[in-house]
C-alpha cells in the first residue's frame, strides 16, 4: 500500500480561505471595540476630574474651575488665584469641549459648598473630523450623566 500522509492543495486552499472569512467577519467588531474603549476612557477622564473639581472645592473651601486647554486638555484650577491643581491630558485622538447654559464656554466653576454657580451643561467629545461621539452632562448639583 502506497498511503500518502498530509494534506491536498484543495484542503489547504479550503483551511485558509475559512480562517479568511473568520478574520474578515471580526476585524470590524474588533474596530467598533476599540473605538467604545477609547470613549470609555475619556469619559472616565472626564468624569474624575469633574468629581475631582467638586471635591476639591468643597475640602478647600475656594472655588475651582475645570477648563479645557487644548482639544484634549482639562485643567482643574482655583478659580481666583489661577494655580492648576490637576491636569487631565486625554491619550486618545479627540476633541473636547464646555458648552453651558449661561454661555460662559471657557470653564465650569464649582463653588466652594460643591454647587456649581448656577451652571450648567455638557463637555462634549467628538472626534477629530468633528462628529460627536459623547456628551456628558453635569448638573447644577454637580451630578454627571453620559449620552452618545
Amino acid at each position: 500500500m502506497n498511503a500518502k500522509t498530509g494534506f491536498t492543495l484543495l484542503e489547504c486552499l479550503i483551511a485558509i480561505s475559512l480562517l479568511l472569512i473568520f478574520v474578515t467577519s471580526a476585524v470590524p467588531i474588533w474596530q467598533h471595540w476599540r473605538v467604545r474603549r477609547h470613549l470609555q476612557i475619556v469619559q472616565m477622564q472626564i468624569s474624575q476630574a469633574v468629581r475631582l473639581a467638586r471635591v476639591t472645592a468643597i475640602l478647600s473651601h475656594k472655588s475651582k474651575c475645570i477648563r479645557v486647554i487644548r482639544p484634549a486638555t482639562l485643567n482643574i484650577v482655583d478659580c481666583e488665584s489661577g494655580r492648576i491643581v490637576k491636569r487631565f491630558v486625554s491619550t486618545e485622538k479627540v476633541i473636547i469641549r464646555w458648552r453651558s447654559n449661561l454661555g460662559r464656554n471657557e470653564a465650569l466653576k464649582f463653588l466652594s459648598i460643591g454647587l456649581t454657580d448656577g451652571q450648567w451643561g455638557y463637555f462634549e467629545v467628538m472626534n477629530l473630523g468633528g462628529h460627536r461621539l459623547l456628551r456628558i452632562h453635569v448638573a447644577a448639583v454637580g451630578s454627571i450623566r453620559s449620552s452618545t
